[in-house]
């Protein structure tokens, strides 16, 4: 399995230090890419020498350094990288941001036997504040507990375990740049199932955030579904979705109030939240019409050479 850095040192201690207690004694190998756009690490290989930190070093990235666009790249790469590191038949994803529950490993063990091609989990909010919960929501709001487990159509990348068969199915589709949505739906249109497990949970917590710092990602967030969408349909396909895409917030807040009021959980916290949450839902539809448009960044990072 592997645990992919979005955040800095102290969301990924955060991960760590819940993750590591719950492998010892279990065939489970941890990867923690890095590359030499991350702060030091030194002081958190000392602290879990049981874990593999792979050293990336220098990442090219297409987009220019330092911006949104370019951490997402590397983030990607990451991932990339450690699916073609991997050795063994199953390939689990966590986040940094996301710390998982304290039964996590034993319900992943329970997950890899089960016959699918990619089993995902719920995913629970930990950070405190009105943003927080706002991109929470919109992040997550389909992922969040109760859920019913069985097939489903979308599993997010922060909490995941594929088969190692599935992922070499599709290898050309994630060996330069990975994108959830791509691999996801590559291997539902090869007739694989994708599986919902609730009680493998993490919990996400993104520590302090600025509305200004949130627009920017969320613009860009948007623009890479965008293009991964775009590159997908033909262009008949995909006007459809050009034209409707004034109504993207719409479709969004209505999603995503429909489960929370029909979960009966977190109903307050969603109200208090929903003029930011609406605020970045715009932001991310001006970024998706700009990546179907674009069609850029590849989502299978071909431009990236």
């Amino acid at each position: 399995m592997a645990v992919i850095m979005v955040g800095d040192a102290g969301s990924l201690r955060r991960c760590l230090s819940r993750l590591v207690p719950q492998i010892s004694g279990k065939p489970i190998e941890v990867l923690v890419p890095f590359d030499n756009t991350v702060e030091d690490l030194g002081g958190l290989r000392r602290e879990f020498p049981e874990l593999t930190f792979l050293d990336l070093g220098k990442v090219r990235t297409v987009a220019r350094p330092g911006t949104v666009e370019a951490q997402h790249e590397l983030f990607d790469k990451r991932i990339s990288a450690v699916f073609a590191a991997g050795r063994g038949e199953k390939m689990a994803l966590l986040q940094d941001w996301g710390a998982p529950a304290a039964d996590w490993c034993e319900r992943l063990i329970e997950a890899e036997s089960l016959p699918y091609a990619a089993v995902g989990g719920a995913v629970e909010n930990e950070g405190q504040g009105v943003l927080n919960w706002a991109v929470y929501f919109l992040d997550f709001g389909r992922h969040q507990l109760p859920l019913v487990e069985g097939p489903v159509r979308f599993l997010s990348d922060v909490n995941i375990v594929y088969s190692r068969q599935a992922l070499e199915a599709v290898r050309g589709l994630w060996e330069r740049r990975y994108n959830e949505v791509i691999v996801n739906w590559a291997l539902a249109a090869r007739g694989e199932v994708l599986w919902r497990k609730p009680s493998m949970v993490v919990y996400q917590d993104r520590g302090r955030l600025s509305l200004s710092a949130l627009v920017r990602e969320r613009l860009s967030w948007g623009k890479i579904f965008g293009a991964a969408r775009a590159h997908e349909l033909s262009l008949a396909r995909l006007l459809p979705y050009i034209l409707l895409s004034p109504l993207i917030p719409c479709v969004i807040a209505l999603r995503v109030a429909r489960k929370v009021l029909s979960g009966r959980r977190n109903r307050r916290v969603f109200l208090r939240a929903f003029p930011a949450f609406f605020l970045l839902t715009v932001f991310w539809s001006l970024g998706e019409l700009w990546g179907y448009l674009s069609r850029k960044p590849s989502p299978l990072g071909e431009d990236s050479g």
